[in-house]
């Protein structure tokens, strides 16, 4: 048989087995359903480490972690844009998102806040997009209009030392870091929502950055793994019954 042919008849039989494959892929049913809203610390899992002693190496989000420690699958929606600030007019996560359907997932999460702490976004703005509570809030609200029975749950950011923006510095706001760790902590008391406090609660300080970042910021694999740990003892999924999908 020449080449071209034998080359046609391979791709005619492995044609059906890829259908076969997206199928099947595309059918399994997943025991949770879990959207994950936040910026590049959300973004990354699975991706490579681009600088820093792991480059080349695949990352380990906190997703993953979670999903591995998880007896039941997890269906993981990963809504992460790096270098997005939650509020703004453009490059903002609350604009990418506050038109998804929320309807479908068990377990949402927002991990925002370095992000508008390094662009100066204010927490309070006549402009209301530009107004890290109103765009907070909103989400929210969106969420809850959609989906009462999801457990949602708040996420502070983690402290850093990047880019002259630090846990201790000022920014063009006037705000520091810790202003919008409170903020989330203040609207988690508000709506009756679960806060999971990485600011105080990840083990991620200022005396170990470099160990568990790869820039002051963004984290490594040890990083993830320790962050994974807290998340993981904190987000609880709902209990299925026996026989339930």
């Amino acid at each position: 048989m020449p080449k071209k042919e034998q080359a046609h008849f391979a791709c005619v039989k492995l044609f059906p087995i890829t259908l076969m494959c997206i199928f099947f892929v595309s059918c399994k049913k997943y025991d949770h359903t879990w959207m994950i809203i936040g910026d590049s610390i959300t973004s990354s899992d699975g991706k490579e480490f681009e600088t820093g002693p792991q480059k080349g190496e695949s990352i380990i989000g906190y997703q993953t972690i979670i999903n591995s420690k998880n007896k039941n699958s997890i269906k993981l929606t990963n809504e992460g844009y790096s270098g997005f600030s939650l509020a703004g007019h453009e490059r903002s996560v609350y604009q990418e998102v506050k038109d998804n359907n929320f309807s479908n997932h068990e377990v949402i999460t927002i991990f925002v806040g370095t992000n508008d702490f390094k662009l100066n976004k204010p927490i309070i703005s006549k402009d209301s997009l530009e107004s890290f509570r109103y765009c907070y809030t909103s989400l929210i609200n969106r969420i809850q209009s959609q989906n009462k029975k999801a457990r949602l749950y708040l996420i502070t950011p983690l402290k850093r030392n990047n880019d002259g923006y630090t846990t201790t510095s000022t920014n063009k706001a006037g705000h520091k870091l810790l202003d919008y760790r409170n903020e989330v902590v203040r609207i988690g008391l508000e709506k009756d929502l679960k806060v999971i406090d990485l600011y105080n609660e990840s083990g991620i300080d200022e005396s170990n950055l470099q160990k568990f970042t790869v820039d002051g910021l963004h984290l490594n694999n040890k990083g993830y793994e320790l962050i994974g740990n807290v998340l993981n003892e904190q987000i609880k999924f709902p209990v299925k019954d026996k026989g339930s999908h």
